[in-house]
């Protein structure tokens, strides 16, 4: 079988001149093109890519799911992902799967992706899953029962941070979901408020603020969710945010009534991106090694393939931990 050395030789051009009219083809003089092209005719020569895809029924092409692009938290672990995927000739494309989501499942099918990693907290419906599973894609995240699992293991981080707030005096705190209250409930920082009690924080309802409308960003969750706290509840000291971008619109909402953060009430959020320690006041808030772990990912997944397996009942996990900074302070009338 003729490969890229062949086709450059014939055509008198160099191997890179090859590789770019398969991978880069503008960036190529037409005049060129053409030679190359006549030439891995004539040698019927096929690109590497494609002739391991033709000889594996693998499509080397890996699909990250997200349910926003403003939040930059999965965006540095897909970095790790990506990294390392594209070392192993692999490619990587990210789906944002928000409220159109039904609109974009034939888009998904017709990918024949390798694998499908779910970053976002949408329920898909069985009918889809049996078509990616009939298609040898591997799964990530779409149950343990189904394939690969993956784990920010925040248990740690939460407690110590309740365990902190209880030692700065905090009694009423409250909690910024950003989600409906079944998925607030059986999500893992859910699970870990329902302890507040032991911790001697008041239990009541109203202290948590959910949300049913996923059409909303982020940020525009944390706000009007800090707003409706704040509106029931005006003795709240602390604030819990399901992640950063939801935080810095609870601190907006809290600075639009008239108080402060932290001397007022301290803000908590989780998943460390690049603007909490640039906000005013910088953000508490739980972190981990994401470019790490979307490189934990990726190896795991390729392992997988390599493998013909599907990971059922495997999980890649990474500790998270705390990170205290300027939005945390003690009760101020201690």
């Amino acid at each position: 079988m003729a490969n890229r050395k062949d086709v450059a030789k014939l055509a008198g051009v160099s191997p890179a001149t090859v590789s770019n009219v398969f991978d880069k083809p503008d960036v190529v003089k037409v005049v060129t093109r053409e030679k190359v092209l006549k030439a891995a005719k004539k040698l019927k020569y096929v690109p590497n890519h494609a002739a391991k895809t033709l000889s594996s029924g693998n499509s080397r092409h890996i699909g990250v799911a997200v349910f926003e692009y403003t939040n930059p938290h999965h965006m540095e672990i897909i970095r790790g992902i990506e990294n390392y995927a594209i070392g192993k000739d692999y490619m990587v494309t990210v789906f944002l799967l928000d409220n159109a989501i039904r609109d974009k499942f034939s888009f998904i099918q017709n990918k024949q992706l390798s694998a499908l990693i779910n970053f976002t907290t949408n329920i898909y419906p069985d009918s889809f899953i049996d078509i990616l599973t009939n298609s040898n894609t591997l799964l990530v995240d779409f149950g343990a029962d189904k394939g690969l699992s993956t784990n920010i293991d925040m248990r740690n981080a939460y407690l110590n941070f309740m365990e902190k707030l209880r030692e700065l005096g905090h009694k009423n705190v409250g909690f910024v979901t950003g989600m409906d209250r079944f998925r607030f409930h059986c999500d893992v920082r859910g699970k870990l408020f329902d302890l507040r009690g032991q911790y001697g924080f008041c239990e009541d309802e109203n202290l948590i603020s959910y949300n049913d409308d996923y059409r909303l960003s982020s940020e525009e969750r944390g706000y009007l969710g800090a707003t409706n706290l704040l509106s029931v509840r005006n003795d709240i000291t602390a604030i819990f945010a399901i992640n950063d971008m939801a935080a810095l619109g609870a601190m907006r909402a809290i600075r639009e009534a008239g108080l402060t953060v932290p001397s007022d009430i301290s803000v908590i959020g989780c998943d460390d991106i690049s603007l909490a320690k640039y906000a005013c006041p910088s953000l508490t808030t739980v972190s981990c090694q994401k470019y790490e772990f979307g490189m934990k990912i990726a190896e795991k997944i390729l392992e997988c393939i390599d493998r013909k397996e599907r990971g059922i009942g495997e999980e890649i996990a990474t500790q998270a931990f705390c990170i205290y900074r300027e939005s945390l302070t003690k009760v101020s009338d201690l």
